[in-house]
């Protein structure tokens, strides 16, 4: 990140100031306050870091925010404005009171969101810091509510794991996390499933048991029905070739009886005597016609159509004369009847004995009938032999369902397996994200800070300081355990932090913040290319100050474009010649000088 220019207008005691920021080196901010008559009060650092912290964060370095940083004397609303690049890219910032205003621009192209809140947040992602971030990596000395040596190991550790790029791994967690109860649900739904498969592959085996049983039954009976069949075509056989040679002897016994003579009597005899009693049964039906049709003369006994006397008397007339006739045919044929009943009686003689053989050929045959269904025995055997068992169907169905249902349970244990090496892999990752690779990252991060931090006091010719940062602490039975912790030791003086120096302090914890910036700079899109050193000498001799100073222009510009160093000590005014000098009147401050003169 890149400061390219920062205006002010109506912040806390400020008026206008407008800085040029950019490509600045090393540039002193000083000042004369003509209300109190001295240095103090002026609004330096509320041009060189407080003003910058509020239109980055929306709070000065030491959290004040809202209408309390209007300058009331003006009667104008606060806004401040700041123009930095990252990369090739070039932001800017307006935060305003009064009305309360929030704008983000990306290469003149406003980017504002929805809410001050969300813009916020787009803020603090293209910045990659937060604001506490930003006082421990960018801001030295003064201001600052505690320095990093200062805080409680736990506030150091949860600071250096902000510097970290812990953001994404917590975005990998997040994912790892929703991906585990992803695998977890669908494990489980499959789980119910193969339950489900189980049951009915339990349900179809019993079903197959049974229909098993019952097929057994069924072909039991049927190797049961085909060995009677088998006894009974067997006896039908024997009992017919007896039955038959009897049947053959009456028939030749039958056929020695003649009576062919007789047969034209007994025929005549039988045709006069039908005759005779079709004649009777004629004429009684001719009579009853008659009588029906006395009843009723008008209506047709044949069409039941209505008509006429004269077709009436005719009908009658017709009918008396059909009467007469079978009369005389029925005495005719009594006649004749009588001629031949004596010929009968001989032909009847003969005719009971051979009806005696007829009726017991008939009997035996039909004895012998039911014996001759040797065919149909054989076609029954035939049939079922080749019957198909009623359970076939059935038993294949069940069959190829548990096959199936094999399969899918097959397939369902693949599936599962494969599920669970995947969120055995994933429970890995996500222990991995959430504690592994920060614990990991933090471990790297440790040394680093330590030596950094170490480095940074020998040049600032300090090197009987040193700095130890440890992760683990060795309990008293031998055994390790981790625990974070900073000791600060001088071979000259205190052994630790709080036994040193105000000057001694004040030297370390630069050092502690120029490795925490370098932490940071490894971390994000960008180096910073600015710093701000507010007082940076206030409790240091003139030797230590020295050092510092000699630092800032030997090595620290070689890695920042711009440092703001805010103090009004008379030497560094005459040995800086790029200053902005701030002048405090009426409680408004404004800027005597332009910096963009001297750059």
């Amino acid at each position: 990140m890149e400061l390219k220019e920062l205006c002010i207008n109506n912040f806390l005691s400020v008026d206008h100031v407008k800085l040029d920021l950019k490509d600045q080196g090393l540039l002193l901010i000083t000042g004369h306050s003509e209300d109190e008559g001295g240095a103090n009060g002026v609004g330096k650092s509320t041009v060189g870091r407080n003003a910058l912290c509020y239109v980055l964060f929306g709070e000065t370095v030491n959290g004040d925010r809202g209408d309390i940083l209007i300058n009331d004397r003006r009667g104008e609303n606060l806004r401040v404005n700041v123009v930095f690049q990252i990369g090739d890219v070039e932001y800017r910032v307006l935060r305003k009171r009064r009305p309360n205003c929030l704008e983000v621009y990306e290469n003149g192209m406003e980017v504002t969101r929805k809410t001050a809140k969300e813009t916020q947040e787009l803020i603090n992602t293209i910045l990659g810091t937060t604001k506490e971030l930003f006082l421990f990596s960018d801001v030295f000395g003064q201001g600052k509510k505690s320095t990093f040596l200062e805080l409680t190991p736990g506030d150091q550790k949860n600071l250096i794991e902000e510097i970290l790029p812990l953001e994404q791994t917590n975005d990998w967690l997040v994912k790892t996390s929703i991906t585990e109860v992803e695998i977890e649900m669908e494990l489980r739904a499959k789980q119910e499933i193969r339950d489900i498969h189980n049951g009915q592959l339990i349900g179809t085996r019993k079903a197959l048991e049974s229909i098993k049983e019952e097929a057994l039954k069924w072909e039991e009976g049927k190797l049961k029905k085909l060995g009677n069949l088998q006894i009974q075509l067997t006896k039908t056989v024997d009992d017919y070739t007896v039955i038959a040679a009897h049947i053959e002897t009456l028939k030749t016994e039958l056929k020695s009886i003649d009576l062919s003579f007789f047969l034209g009597v007994d025929l005549l005899y039988k045709t006069t005597e039908q005759q005779i009693t079709e004649d009777k049964t004629y004429k009684e039906i001719l009579i009853r016609n008659l009588e029906t049709f006395k009843k009723n003369k008008d209506i047709c006994l044949t069409c039941q159509r209505p008509i006429t006397t004269e077709e009436s008397e005719k009908y009658l007339e017709e009918m008396n004369d059909r009467i007469e006739k079978k009369n005389f045919s029925i005495a005719q044929r009594k006649i004749r009847f009588d001629d031949l009943i004596v010929s009968k009686k001989k032909y009847e003689d003969l005719a009971v004995k051979q009806d005696q053989l007829k009726r017991e050929i008939d009997n035996l045959e039909k004895n012998v009938m039911p014996l001759c269904n040797k065919t149909k025995l054989e076609q029954e055997i035939e049939t079922l032999n080749n019957e198909e068992s009623p359970f076939r169907r059935s038993l294949d169905a069940l069959l190829e369902k548990e096959g199936e249902l094999i399969a899918a349970l097959l397939r369902l244990g693949n599936q599962l397996l494969v599920l669970q090496e995947e969120k055995t892999v994933v429970s890995r990752w996500k222990k991995a994200y959430g504690k592994d690779i920060p614990l990991i990252l933090f471990n790297m991060a440790c040394p680093f800070l330590e030596e950094k931090t170490n480095e940074y006091l020998s040049l600032l010719n300090n090197g009987q300081i040193t700095v130890k940062i440890d992760t683990i602490k060795e309990l008293k039975s031998g055994e390790e355990r981790r625990d974070f912790s900073i000791s600060v030791r001088s071979d000259t003086g205190g052994s630790i932090y709080s036994l040193l120096s105000g000057g001694e302090q004040q030297i370390v914890n630069f050092a502690a913040s120029l490795a925490l910036s370098d932490l940071a700079e490894a971390q994000w899109q960008g180096s910073s290319k600015f710093a701000i050193l507010d007082e940076p000498f206030t409790n240091l001799d003139p030797r230590n100050s020295d050092n510092v100073l000699n630092f800032l222009t030997t090595h620290f510009l070689k890695k920042k474009k711009t440092v703001i160093l805010i103090s009004n000590e008379e030497r560094l005014k005459q040995s800086i010649p790029n200053k902005i000098e701030l002048t405090k009147k009426n409680g408004m401050t404004i800027m005597e000088n332009n910096n963009e003169s001297t750059n």
